[in-house]
């Protein structure tokens, strides 16, 4: 062959890897692909019986007309399960009964000792129940309640996460 053939098969060869390479790194980071299209969309309040929150954008959501799930996705294709998640309902249930049945609940779920947490928020405390320590692969478990707005919600998910769902869970009000 001659060397200018050789030149152009050359050129052609690296421009096929050169797409080959962009569509695998395109295939492997799409969940982080997917989020960037998302962020550039503006995301309206989520309203759920008498509250209205608004989760972050970098979350997912889906929703039914009794409950929100929301999961912070992995970045890549290659983990198993989210990074967290937790579902808020709207239920009419007396603060200190939820109380109760969410720590016996969390006690035999997990056999750990859990412990009760009030937090202030934007419409009154939110009352927490979670295990007193990480489960095994660093993993935490809470369950909420705002009794002013009827929200109850359940985080499960890293460590690290758990301040977003608070965050969440504190900032919800009455919708008008």
């Amino acid at each position: 062959m001659e060397p200018s053939t050789q030149d152009a098969m050359r050129r052609k060869q690296v421009r096929i890897l050169a797409i080959l390479v962009l569509l695998l790194c395109a295939l492997v980071f799409s969940p982080t692909i997917r989020l960037g299209i998302q962020e550039l969309l503006p995301r309206a309040p989520v309203r759920l019986g008498a509250a209205e929150f608004s989760v972050p954008k970098t979350w997912r959501l889906a929703r039914t007309a009794e409950k929100v799930i929301v999961w912070k996705p992995c970045n890549t294709i290659f983990c198993g399960s989210s990074q967290g998640y937790f579902d808020l309902q709207s239920k009419e249930l007396p603060e200190q009964v939820w109380v109760d049945a969410a720590k016996e609940v969390l006690h035999k779920n997990f056999s750990e000792e859990v412990i009760t947490k009030t937090i202030s928020g934007d419409s009154g405390g939110v009352t927490c129940v979670e295990l007193n320590s990480p489960l095994e692969d660093d993993r935490v478990v809470a369950s909420c309640i705002n009794g002013e707005l009827h929200l109850t919600s359940t985080f499960t998910g890293k460590r690290s996460l758990k301040p977003v769902f608070y965050t969440v869970l504190t900032t919800a009000h009455r919708t008008p």
